[in-house]
This record gives C-alpha cells, sequence and structure tokens, in this order.
C-alpha cells in the first residue's frame, strides 16, 4: 500500500523532472492518483509546459535577432566592399588625371617661360613701350599660377601614388643628421629674407632606414611651413633625437599656432585654417602620408596661441655609430655640412 499510494507516485514525478532537465519531458503523460501527487504532477506539468513555451518564444526572438544581424553585417560587408573600390577608383582616376594633366602644364610652362624671357629682353631695350609693360605683368601672373598648378598636380599624384601603394620606395639606411642639415642649409636663404635664424640641437649620427628622397621632401615641407608662418626676426628650433625605438625630429616656431581641435583636421587633404590662406592645403597631407608609409608617426603640439611644434617619429636603426657615406657626399664634407648646419644661429 505504502509503495501504491507513495513510492510510485513519487518516483512518477521525480522521472518527469529529470525529463524535463534533459529535454525529454512529454506532457501527455500523466499521474491519476487522485490525490496531493496528482495535483503536485498536474502543476509541475503546467509550470514545465510555461517554461517551455517561454524558452521557445526566446529562441525564436534570438534567431530572428540573430538573423537580422547576419544580414546587416553582410549588407555592412558588401557595401565596404563597394567603398573600397570605388575609392581604388577614385584614387587610380585621380593618379591618371594628374599624369595626364602634368605634361600639358609642363608644356604651357615652358611656352609661358619663353615668351616671358622674351618680352623682358625686348622691354629692355624698348623702355617706352607700356603696353607691353602690362602685358608682362600679366604673363607673370599666369607663369606663377601655371607654376603652382603643376605643384599642385605633382602633388596629387605623389599623394594618391603613396595611398595606393604604386610609388615605390627605395628603403636604405640613411644619416637622418645629415639629411637634417642639408635641408637647413638648403632653405637659409628662404629664412634670411625674413630675418629668421635656426636653432639646431642635431646629434653627429642617428641612423633610420627610409627612402631618403621622400624624407627629405618631409623635412623641407616642414620646414617650409615654419619660415612661412614665423615672424620677422624669430627663432626656429630645430631637435633631432633618439627615442626608444624611434628617431624623432621636432620643428619649433613661434607663429599663430594651431587650435588643439584642428590638430587632427591639418593632415587632411586640401584642409585650410582661417589663418593660411595660401598654398594648395596639400604639403602635410602628403608628409602624412609618406611617414606612415614608413611605419611612422606625425602629429603637431600647439595650444592656439604660442607658437606650435610638429614633429615626426621613424623607427630607429640600432647599432650604427659610424657616419653613413651619403651619394655624392664622402664622411668629411658630411661632418663639414653638420658643423654647419649647428652654427647657424643668425641671417647672413
Amino acid at each position: 500500500m505504502m509503495k501504491k499510494i507513495v513510492l510510485t507516485p513519487m518516483k512518477r514525478l521525480r522521472s518527469a523532472i529529470n525529463e524535463f532537465s534533459e529535454g525529454t519531458y512529454c506532457p501527455s503523460k500523466g499521474l491519476k492518483t487522485g490525490d496531493e501527487f496528482e495535483d503536485l504532477y498536474r502543476a509541475f506539468s503546467q509550470m514545465a509546459g510555461t517554461l517551455t513555451d517561454y524558452h521557445s518564444c526566446l529562441n525564436n526572438k534570438i534567431k530572428d535577432a540573430t538573423k537580422g544581424l547576419e544580414e546587416t553585417n553582410r549588407k555592412l560587408i558588401e557595401t565596404n566592399r563597394l567603398l573600397n573600390e570605388a575609392n581604388i577608383r577614385k584614387s587610380d582616376f585621380i593618379a591618371r588625371a594628374s599624369h595626364e594633366l602634368r605634361t600639358p602644364l609642363t608644356s604651357i610652362k615652358g611656352a609661358m617661360d619663353y615668351i616671358s624671357a622674351k618680352l623682358s629682353s625686348y622691354l629692355q631695350t624698348h623702355h617706352e613701350e607700356t603696353t607691353l609693360d602690362d602685358l608682362h605683368i600679366f604673363f607673370e601672373v599666369i607663369k606663377k599660377n601655371s607654376e603652382r598648378l603643376i605643384r599642385m598636380v605633382n602633388t596629387m599624384l605623389d599623394i594618391e601614388r603613396i595611398e595606393m601603394g604604386t610609388s615605390e620606395l627605395r628603403f636604405a639606411d640613411v644619416n637622418l643628421s645629415y639629411l637634417i642639415a642639408e635641408a637647413l642649409t638648403y632653405l637659409q636663404i628662404n629664412a634670411d629674407e625674413k630675418g629668421i635664424y635656426f636653432n639646431a640641437n642635431i646629434p653627429n649620427n642617428i641612423t633610420v632606414h627610409i627612402d631618403e628622397d621622400r624624407i627629405k621632401q618631409v623635412i623641407i615641407n616642414l620646414l617650409s611651413n615654419a619660415i612661412k608662418f614665423a615672424p620677422e626676426e624669430s627663432e626656429i628650433l630645430i631637435f633631432v633625437y633618439p627615442e626608444k625605438d624611434h628617431a624623432v625630429v621636432e620643428i619649433w616656431d613661434d607663429g599663430p599656432g594651431i587650435p588643439p581641435s584642428e590638430h587632427e583636421r591639418v593632415f587632411e587633404k586640401f584642409y585650410k585654417n582661417g589663418k593660411n590662406k595660401e598654398g594648395t592645403g596639400l604639403g602635410l597631407a602628403i608628409c602624412k602620408s609618406i611617414i606612415e608609409a614608413h611605419d611612422g608617426i606625425i602629429g603637431v603640439n600647439s595650444d592656439g596661441k604660442n607658437g606650435s611644434c610638429f614633429y615626426f617619429k621613424l623607427p630607429y636603426t640600432k647599432g650604427h655609430h659610424e657616419s653613413l657615406s651619403q651619394e655624392g657626399f664622402n664622411r668629411t664634407e658630411q661632418h663639414k655640412l653638420l658643423e654647419i648646419a649647428k652654427k647657424i644661429t643668425a641671417p647672413c
């Protein structure tokens, strides 16, 4: 009697609980004892049915959400692919267009140079020709704008080639100290025109693995900008030093500075702030492309009031203690050039 009334119903209830936990429970099975065990079994069956329905509904919602996410992700992947293709086509078009424009522009500039030279020679012997004087002035304006357009086309071509990876970088171990010194002597005349003097802190040798021509282009661009925005009779500081695994170049000027909100934007293509009305807005963009192609870092520090510091970092080649011989210069000539750059403290 105890087995029939108590033990068997308890075993049935325990078996149902185990089946439910294993996911094999069938609600159609019942327990007909006419007592509390039947009521308990019925309550358990209702609870199990409710939980099963909730679980199924939750699974369906998860499946729907997952399906939506998968579809969204697929669309994003496809959109990204199309954008990349469009960007490649855009870059290819700009590179091709720039290349095609360069030839006729160079021809136009050559013709303008010839006409301008002829007019200048003619005016030197015919001072009374005032009409030709005006014509000569207009030719000079056209000539300057054609030169500016050629520089813009060349810069755009450089940027697109670097970003597309079609520009070959010729890497070699180069004495960065020498490269800075060479750029300083190259731009000394420009600095003299504004009474600006360089204060250079350059060690004798910091060796980096770079494309010499490209990095020289970056150095000259940053120094030219410093000269352009620095006030007359001011000082431009140049620091070159090793920092862990990088060689660091810093160029400080006393110009109007760059607000912190524009620190990233100044390296965008065609960007000009309110203080820079001239230029193409491509110089810093191409500097950024070149430095990043060297796995380096470029940036600016400025509070927007007290000048600015443009800097870049290049992977530092360790273990090179001897000055490297550059093409066309021996070690003695490099040493002399470095000494000249270090002594540039006032305009000639």
